[in-house]
């Protein structure tokens, strides 16, 4: 697999738990895998270095793996113990029944500052990962500065703490790894600037199916609609015209445009004829329909609401539309129309039949 971005991990990771395979079981074998890398750098003694997130929680299940190896294991949460992603939190209450692993807090720059790292074989850097904003604020920017300081081999969680893990550019202090264990493949920003920082790069498999690759999920749709602003205003989110519907077809056109507002357009349009504007403005109130005509659309009736159709961000042609020769002339001259405007244009139904029996062309 190619190396992917901090988002399309959000997408993977989000797609996996779809077909069953959960953060926990994820996490867990995360944390295997970072266990088996410091055991090979011949390990007797290990200091886990945490932080807030789920890279806290590799941690947090590597150090218990580490233990049940018979290797001796502390645990600094740097910034202290605060709320953590559930996974992350389940791992961390494991630990605290854990007599065989000290568990410590490093809540500010003197704490990190009085750390003695010089008892440790390897040290583990479980602090921040690709959810890194910004540069690096107190403890945390002097825990790395520690890390780096300490002459022990490092093994870094997924990307080097400090490192933006799409561009490989330090954001301000880093952690500069002998070794990084990657989960499912490798990051964009450990290949060419950030290999001066990941060391050597192990690729871990954590149980991702190849099916959340290969297939659209519930994480591409996730990362594909935008998260809604408190100060947003109405149209921010988009402005969908579906044109179609006819005397006989009321439902094809209502089904379309609910759908759209499912996925979160603000504004949907409906540019249909008389009867089918009529049983959409009863089906739902949010609805927008416009009538175009009686019985047909026809091109007369459509011209009327071009100005709509400009607007619109994109236009949905086609369902319900019927077969007549006016509706399918109107909606070919349409599409060759908006195409000319660089709309975007999806097509269904009737509307596949205009463009096959007019030869209308899309781009696209």
């Amino acid at each position: 697999m190619k190396a992917v971005t901090a988002k399309v991990m959000r997408i993977l990771e989000a797609n996996a738990r779809s077909l069953g395979v959960s953060t926990l079981l994820m996490m867990e074998n995360a944390g295997s895998a970072v266990a088996r890398a410091v055991l090979e750098l011949g390990a007797k003694r290990a200091a886990v270095l945490a932080g807030r997130g789920n890279k806290a929680g590799d941690g947090f299940t590597a150090a218990r793996h580490l233990a049940a190896e018979g290797c001796s294991v502390d645990v600094y949460v740097v910034g202290g113990l605060g709320r953590y992603p559930s996974e992350a939190e389940h791992m961390l209450s494991v630990l605290r029944k854990m007599r065989c692993i000290r568990l410590a807090e490093l809540k500010s720059r003197e704490d990190v500052e009085k750390l003695d790292l010089s008892r440790y074989d390897v040290l583990v850097d479980a602090m921040i990962g690709t959810g890194l904003r910004g540069e690096l604020r107190e403890p945390f920017k002097s825990a790395v500065e520690k890390l780096n300081a300490s002459g022990k081999p490092v093994v870094a969680v997924d990307v080097p703490t400090g490192l933006d893990p799409d561009l490989g550019k330090p954001r301000g202090a880093c952690v500069k790894a002998s070794v990084t264990v990657t989960m499912h493949a490798m990051k964009a920003g450990l290949v060419a600037d950030g290999g001066k920082y990941s060391g050597r790069v192990v690729v871990a498999n954590i149980g991702i199916p190849p099916e959340a690759w290969a297939y659209t999920g519930p994480g591409d749709v996730r990362e594909a609609v935008p998260r809604r602003k408190p100060d947003s205003h109405k149209g921010d989110y988009g402005r969908l015209a579906v044109v179609g519907g006819s005397r006989m077809y009321h439902g094809a056109p209502i089904l379309a445009a609910m759908a759209a507002m499912r996925t979160g357009v603000d504004l949907t349009y409906l540019i249909e004829p008389r009867e089918a504007a009529t049983a959409a403005k009863a089906y739902s109130p949010d609805l927008i329909a416009l009538e175009a005509g009686e019985g047909e659309l026809a091109w007369i009736s459509l011209e009327e609401h071009l100005s709509i159709l400009e607007k619109a961000d994109a236009v949905v042609m086609g369902p319900g539309a019927g077969l007549s020769p006016a509706t399918l002339e109107a909606l070919a001259k349409l599409a060759a129309k908006l195409t000319e405007a660089g709309k975007p244009v999806v097509v269904d139904g009737d509307g596949l039949k205009a463009l096959a029996k007019h030869e209308a062309k899309l781009s696209g």
